[in-house]
């Protein structure tokens, strides 16, 4: 099959496809190799639809294992870059407005196995959440890939929310209260630094370098003038 797009264009192909060869019973397991390009999650998701007239891959197979083969001569360079799919001319339509760092990130951790041709060292991928000192209210999240790193809002700490406004579900009243600890209830720090050959030590002490200084804990009043260099943020609108 060519031409075309696996979860899109070609899924009814792909599930004629399968579905002959499984009438066949020939074959205990079909290898499914998509473009470069292509995100897995809407490959895998092209075995739980349904065409118009009911059929499903899932009928007739299961998918097993999503494996993704890593180039591991060309990928440091393309996971330092800030590139667009577009200026490779490898998009998916003109409205793709993906990085070549976000198709390496989704391919890579989507996967059940990834195969490298090599070593990988130091820091590859990095996400998490933390809580801004200057920003007390403030859930905010962090994510390195690559050469590309963002820090977004992800929402407020429940610490900042009136008690009658808190989830009352008994699992979450649970997840609560593992997380809290007086006097800044939930607010905490979450990162997970992921790779192979990583200098620990230079990670933790930058980490540590970012904290509050024991002297100024108790004192959250100075904070707000602390340096800070992020853009103004506002709950999003749609919110309740």
């Amino acid at each position: 099959m060519t031409n075309g797009c696996i979860c899109c264009t070609l899924r009814d192909d792909l599930l004629q496809e399968v579905r002959r060869l499984a009438n066949e019973e020939r074959f205990d397991y079909l290898l499914i190799e998509s473009t470069g390009v292509s995100e897995p999650l809407p490959v895998a998701a092209t075995f739980d639809f349904r065409d118009e007239y009911g059929d499903s891959l899932s009928d007739v197979a299961r998918l097993d294992t999503m494996v993704t083969v890593v180039d591991t001569v060309n990928l440091l360079g393309d996971y330092a870059s800030h590139d667009f799919l577009k200026d490779h001319g490898q998009e998916i339509g003109s409205d793709d407005q993906r990085t070549l760092v976000d198709l390496l990130v989704d391919q890579i951790e989507f996967a059940d196995v990834v195969i490298l041709n090599g070593p990988l060292p130091g820091v590859l991928r990095a996400k998490g959440h933390f809580w801004i000192a200057t920003r007390p209210d403030w859930l905010a999240e962090f994510s390195l890939a690559g050469a590309i790193s963002s820090v977004r809002p992800l929402g407020r700490w429940w610490a900042s929310v009136p008690e009658e406004r808190r989830p009352d579900h008994p699992e979450a009243r649970a997840y609560l209260a593992r997380h809290w600890q007086e006097p800044f209830g939930d607010r905490r720090q979450e990162l997970v630094f992921i790779g192979a050959g990583m200098d620990k030590s230079a990670i933790i002490s930058a980490l540590d370098g970012a904290l509050i200084k024991p002297t100024q804990r108790l004192a959250p009043e100075e904070w707000a003038g602390m340096a800070d260099p992020f853009p103004e943020w506002q709950d999003d609108p749609r919110a309740a």
